[in-house]
């Protein structure tokens, strides 16, 4: 638009001075009276902490914002627009003259542009003729009224903005502290409470006294402790809680001007009383850390261990411990394991008061679960302790590994034994048939030379037979009966010898060597009745390992459980073999199951090369059910048909 003569531009600068000068001050101020009122108004809207309440403050707020700030632009712009200066003078105060100015505002605009409608000079001369009869002085006076208006609306704000404050100046600071939470907790902390106090009460199995930590920032108590926190309330009216992040519990009034909260501890936390607004929190500055002390596990010390020894070189195995707890012991076990077997024994039963616990047990080799044990015992000791919050716990020492014999081992070593005391025995009939007492008739060097030679061989012997009824072959011992025979021959013997020795002849030296071959024939048919026996024993524990073994296989045919199966195969084939070998080592039936052991192994081997699963099973299950009946292979006792040493009855 043309720049207008400088005529009708000072002519408005003068209206718009004469109505600034009184309107704009009150403006501001009431701007600003409305503007705190607001604030006010929307800090206690905010504090009801509800996430509709913070949305309608936080609009609110922002509109405003909004308003004021597009008002003050468009009024800046506006006082530089003649049109906006003669609609707010001189229309406000002459609507007609106005609206005539304004006309004759547009009027030059047109001729300006377009010199067809008319004289530029005659219309710029109208345009002043008309702004002339505007009066500065009613413009004074319209300005004046709305300035007392902008006055009295600033008073009434100013007004209710201070009875907010009156009400409640705190409440102004927690609501707009409300209204910029994020996360659901305020940005300002506040303190709430004073005289703060906590004293932690234990649990009643410690039979410990309540403790207040001295330093409430800091603090280590047992597991399960009760936290009681007192306070008196600073602002009272406030919804006050104990929180860590996660749960919180609220104070409750304890009916002497405070208030009280109780936290159970189980794990370590980070506390702090705050004040709950709604979804809002706004916390103290200061925080309790609390660390939990967990009723730890029983401490269980095992002498010597861990160590492995092998059944065969220790017959009795010692066991001592010593156990701990923090708090107190319940029960003390001895647990031994195998292959997936597990017996637990009572070695102490406690008042779950006692810290500490020492004792012993010995465990022999032919105890129970080690005769049934192929596998490596793992043998420990396990101590409980007396905790009612997170149930017992047990402490587990080092274990002492036991090495087992092979299957069949001390049978083996007890009838090898004794078949040295028998062949002792033989060797002892033949000097005593070799070397007669004629051969040294009416020599008397010869005579003492025989009986010392006598008294060399019988001892010999009986000291095999001794040695052998004496030892124990990895927990087994000769049976009571053939021991107490034994030892009665030998005594018989040493009698007869002593005879001898005393009167040399003929007829006691032949009294002596029968008795000799009496005594090595019974030794024989021990051994015999031994092999029989042991070898059936022997051979029914190996049908129970075959049984398992031919399990392994099944497990294998299945994908899932292949490796497990196999490994399973595996271990049970290496004890069928130290089983069979220990079997070869006793007698004619010993050696005849043995052979069966070895053959029938074979064929499950050539199976199990083949990954012919189904056919390693059956091989095995063959086997397992030929050691269960082990009678010789050609006595007729055997499988239908007869089954030969090694044999099977099913085809290969």
């Amino acid at each position: 638009m043309p720049e207008p003569d400088p005529s009708p531009v000072a002519a408005l600068q003068r209206l718009s001075r004469v109505w600034r000068d009184r309107v704009d001050g009150p403006a501001r101020k009431a701007a600003i009276a409305v503007a705190v009122f607001s604030l006010f108004g929307v800090a206690h809207l905010a504090r009801l902490g509800t996430t509709s309440a913070r949305l309608i403050a936080a609009t609110i707020l922002i509109g405003f914002v909004a308003a004021v700030l597009a008002r003050w632009i468009m009024s800046r712009r506006g006082w530089r627009d003649p049109r906006w200066v003669v609609t707010r003078t001189i229309v406000a105060t002459n609507p007609d003259l106005g609206h005539r100015a304004l006309r004759a505002m547009r009027l030059v605009d047109r001729t300006a542009h377009d010199p067809s409608v008319g004289s530029e000079e005659l219309a710029r001369a109208h345009l002043e003729r008309t702004l002339s009869r505007a009066r500065p002085e009613d413009i004074g006076k319209k300005a004046s009224r709305v300035a007392r208006a902008l006055s009295y609306t600033a008073l009434a704000a100013g007004a209710l903005g201070l009875g907010t404050i009156v009400v409640g100046p705190f409440r102004v600071i927690e609501g707009l502290d409300v209204l910029v939470a994020r996360h659901g907790e305020a940005p300002l902390a506040f303190q709430w409470l004073d005289e703060t106090l906590m004293i932690a009460h234990p649990p009643d199995y410690l039979h410990q006294r309540d403790v207040s930590p001295d330093d409430l920032t800091r603090a280590a108590l047992p597991y399960g402790s009760l936290l009681t926190v007192r306070g008196v309330p600073l602002h009272p009216g406030r919804r006050l809680v104990l929180v860590d992040g996660t749960t919180e519990v609220p104070f409750v009034d304890d009916a002497t001007g405070g208030v009280v909260a109780r936290w159970p501890l189980t794990t370590s936390a980070r506390l702090h009383v705050a004040a709950r607004f709604g979804t809002v929190l706004i916390p103290e500055p200061s925080t309790f850390n609390v660390t939990s002390i967990p009723d730890d596990a029983p401490v269980v010390k095992l002498e010597g261990a861990p160590k492995t020894v092998k059944l065969l070189d220790t017959p009795e195995i010692e066991i001592s411990y010593d156990a701990t707890d923090d708090h107190g012991l319940r029960e003390v076990h001895l647990v031994l394991r195998c292959a997936g077997r597990e017996e637990r024994r009572v070695l102490a039963r406690l008042d779950g008061e006692t810290t500490h616990d020492r004792g012993g047990h010995r465990l022999r080799a032919n105890d129970r679960f080690l005769k049934r044990s192929f596998a490596p015992v793992e043998i420990t000791v396990e101590a409980r302790d007396n905790d009612p919050l997170r149930g017992p716990k047990w402490g587990k020492s080092a274990a002492i590994t036991v090495i087992p014999p092979i299957v069949g081992e001390p049978e083996a070593l007890r009838y090898e034994a004794l078949a040295r005391a028998r062949d002792a025995f033989v060797d002892l009939v033949a000097f005593r048939i070799e070397n007669g007492v004629g051969d040294a008739k009416g020599d008397a060097g010869q005579l003492r030379s025989h009986a010392l030679r006598e008294t060399e061989e019988t001892d010999r012997a009986s000291a095999e037979l001794e040695l052998g009824l004496s030892q124990s072959y990895g927990g087994l011992t000769v049976p009571r009966r053939i021991k107490t025979l034994a030892e009665g021959q030998i005594r018989k013997l040493r009698e007869l010898l002593g005879h001898e020795m005393r009167r040399t002849s003929k007829d006691a030296h032949a009294a002596n060597r029968t008795v000799t071959e009496d005594f090595s024939l019974a030794l024989d048919g021990v051994l015999r009745r031994l092999d029989g026996a042991d070898s059936v024993i022997i051979a029914k524990r190996l049908a129970d390992v075959a049984d398992d073994a031919a399990e392994g296989a099944g497990e294998a045919r299945r994908p899932a459980d292949k490796e497990h199966g196999v490994g399973r195969l595996e271990m049970s084939c290496s004890i069928l073999d130290g089983g069979g070998a220990s079997l070869s080592r006793l007698g004619s039936l010993g050696r005849d199951l043995g052979e069966i052991v070895a053959n029938d192994l074979k064929r499950a081997r050539r199976s199990l090369g083949a990954n012919d699963y189904p056919h390693t099973e059956l091989a095995l299950r063959d086997l397992a059910a030929r050691l269960r009946h082990p009678s010789p292979s050609f006595s007729g006792g055997g499988r239908p048909g007869g089954v030969e040493a090694g044999g099977g009855g099913s085809p290969d």
